[in-house]
């Protein structure tokens, strides 16, 4: 375990240690209360696999490269100063500080899916609601086999964005206002393209009185006409 030089300062003045562990980072008060336990996103991918068995290293040096260069560049999509600072401010009004849970941060990513075209890679990222309180919320993103290159969710798709965006409502059944509401409110960001269906989750917060996160399934079937081919995951096998 090593201590970082940078440190973090809060907006208070507060210093917070940040110590290394060779896996995440610790944010520290100097009395060694620990505030936050960060695993920041990887930025090297060459131990990876898809399907469990194939490393990246065995397929087209293109697309471990292109990998590389879309995760290093999308960086962190969290604000870890603001992160610490909420842990700080949990602490402060924590009814029992020495029994204080730190928060945890999270940012992972893992091989999720293969269609004749693309590798589907999916992203997990946890952050802290409150003490002992987190939530979790997914995606994919497509990358071309041959060449690496991201292809964004709509691009997947052979209509245009609205046409696209309805038939991905109608698949999970919504319907009337519950459907209006849900292509209104729709992001591309939302869709995890899993082996068996594709999973549309739209996160807290994300619909009008909507608390809590909801997650719909759509079969792959009710989207041939209007996903391309080369788009559609293989089934696992059985």
């Amino acid at each position: 375990e090593a201590k970082r030089p940078e440190g973090c300062t809060l907006s208070d003045g507060t210093q917070v240690e940040v110590w290394w562990d060779g896996g995440h980072n610790t944010y520290r008060l100097p009395d060694g209360t620990e505030l936050l336990w960060e695993d920041p996103p990887e930025t090297d991918f060459s131990t990876y696999y898809v399907e469990g068995e194939i490393p990246l290293t065995a397929l087209p040096p293109a697309l471990l490269e292109g990998i590389t260069a879309y995760y290093q560049e999308r960086g962190a999509l969290y604000g870890i100063q603001e992160e610490v600072e909420r842990a700080y401010q949990a602490y402060r009004q924590s009814e029992d500080p020495e029994q204080f849970s730190y928060f945890l941060v999270e940012q992972r990513v893992g091989w999720a899916a293969t269609a004749p075209g693309v590798y589907y890679f999916r992203t997990t990222v946890i952050l802290p609601v409150r003490e002992q309180e987190i939530t979790e919320h997914q995606f994919t993103d497509a990358f071309d086999k041959e060449t690496g290159e991201h292809i964004p969710n709509q691009d997947l798709f052979t209509v245009g964005q609205a046409e696209a965006i309805a038939a991905i409502v109608a698949g999970t059944q919504a319907v009337r206002q519950e459907a209006q509401t849900m292509e209104e409110y729709f992001q591309w960001p939302y869709l995890s393209f899993e082996p068996d269906e594709l999973v549309v989750c739209y996160p807290a917060g994300a619909l009008p009185e909507q608390a809590p996160t909801s997650i719909w399934g759509v079969d792959y079937s009710g989207l041939v006409d209007v996903l391309h081919p080369w788009a559609v995951p293989e089934a696992p096998e059985q």
